[in-house]
C-alpha cells in the first residue's frame, strides 16, 4: 500500500486532489519527513509566485496568521503588527496583480529548514526587485487536517525608506 502512496506522490498531483487520494488509498497522511514536505511546498510556492498565480493564497491556511516587520537604518527592529491569513488573503489578490503589471521579481536565497515536531520553520532571504532590496521572512508550516501542507504563520519583513 505504502509504495503505491509514494507513486502517487511523485506525479505531483494538486494538493487538495493529493490529500483525497491518499485517503482513497488508506493512507492518512503521505510519506515523506516534514522536511522534505516543506521543501515540496516553498517549490510550489516560489513557482506560483513568479507567476503571480491567486493559487499562491491557496498554500494559506485560513486560520494562520501573517505579521510584518521592517529593519530601521540604525538596525533596530519595528513591530507593524499582523492580521489572520484569511483577511490578508482577501486583500492580497490586488496586489498580486500590481506586482505583476510593475514587473516585479522575488529570488529566494539561504533557504533553510528546521523540524518543529510536525511543523517545520522555513527561513528565507527574499531579492526584490524593484526596489533591489533583500528581506527577511519567516514561515511555519505544516499538515492541516486534510493532511495537505499549508503555511500557518509567516513573518515578513517590508522595505521602507522612510525608518
Amino acid at each position: 500500500m505504502r509504495r503505491s502512496c509514494e507513486r502517487w506522490i511523485r506525479t505531483r498531483p494538486e494538493p487538495r486532489a493529493l490529500a483525497l487520494i491518499l485517503l482513497l488509498a488508506g493512507c492518512s497522511r503521505p510519506p515523506g519527513t516534514p522536511t522534505e514536505h516543506a521543501r515540496d511546498l516553498i517549490e510550489r510556492y516560489v513557482d506560483l509566485e513568479r507567476r503571480y498565480d491567486p493559487a499562491l493564497l491557496d498554500l494559506y491556511a485560513d486560520s494562520g496568521h501573517m505579521e510584518k516587520y521592517l529593519v530601521t537604518r540604525a538596525g533596530d527592529t519595528m513591530e507593524l503588527g499582523g492580521v489572520s491569513l484569511a483577511s490578508w488573503k482577501r486583500g492580497m489578490l490586488p496586489d498580486l496583480e500590481a506586482a505583476r503589471a510593475n514587473g516585479a521579481t522575488n529570488r529566494y536565497l539561504d533557504v533553510s529548514y528546521e523540524p518543529d515536531g510536525d511543523f517545520v520553520r522555513v527561513k528565507i532571504r527574499r531579492h526584490q526587485d524593484p526596489p533591489g532590496v533583500e528581506l527577511g521572512e519567516e514561515m511555519l508550516v505544516g499538515p492541516g487536517p486534510d493532511s495537505v501542507w499549508y503555511i500557518w504563520r509567516e513573518r515578513a519583513q517590508v522595505h521602507s525608506t522612510r525608518y
